[in-house]
């Protein structure tokens, strides 16, 4: 077997392990896969989300600066890279340079729901309601059911004090928790509501 195989047999089985939630031996498997085949883009890209999720953000970063670098042929997954790369940048308070791989994630892939809506917490975080709600909006228009979108558009609208339209976000983000099951984010959705329902 040659090393591209075999490089390829450690990313599946990293592939795995990630679905099984099991990231350490993962990310070994993804060392492994790299080792054998230094320009396996999507080993880079697997392992960058499999650091996200143990919060090694710095290594994670370096992996989706590594695929970008690398970059496929696919316009769809070049947008996924950037978009996780926001992801990192915003969970360590980069606002503005995660808004920038957004802008870059929704030029290559326009009907990226989850960028406009990961957007709009950047500038939401920059205060700057009005252009989150747009992007708010604008991930609802694409994806009907993106609990997210409305809870944090429910967020933003509170945040100037719309109170009343705040509540109507923060419903109908309980209906499709609840609708989906997400169980742990409809309690916290029915919280807001509660604490808010005598202030709209």
């Amino acid at each position: 077997m040659n090393k591209e195989a075999i490089s390829e047999n450690y990313f599946q089985r990293a592939n795995v392990r990630v679905a099984l939630g099991k990231y350490e031996k993962a990310l070994a498997d993804y060392e492994r896969a790299i080792e054998l085949k230094p320009d396996s883009a999507h080993a880079y890209f697997n392992r960058g989300l499999a650091r996200l999720e143990l919060q090694q953000y710095e290594s994670a970063l370096a992996d989706y600066d590594r695929f970008i670098e690398l970059k496929p042929d696919d316009a769809a997954d070049l947008a996924d890279a950037y978009h996780n790369r926001g992801v990192v940048k915003g969970d360590i308070r980069q606002y503005g340079d995660a808004i920038a791989d957004y802008d870059e994630a929704i030029k290559l892939k326009p009907d990226l729901s989850e960028a406009y809506n990961n957007r709009g917490n950047a500038k939401s975080a920059l205060k700057k309601y009005e252009s989150a709600l747009a992007d708010y909006d604008r991930a609802i228009e694409l994806k009907p059911d993106c609990v997210e979108a409305y809870n944090n558009r429910g967020d933003t609208k509170q945040e100037l004090g719309r109170n009343e339209e705040a509540l109507a976000d923060f419903k109908q983000a309980l209906t499709l928790a609840q609708q989906q099951g997400n169980n742990k984010l409809a309690q916290r959705v029915e919280e807001r509501i509660d604490r808010l329902h005598g202030k709209a």
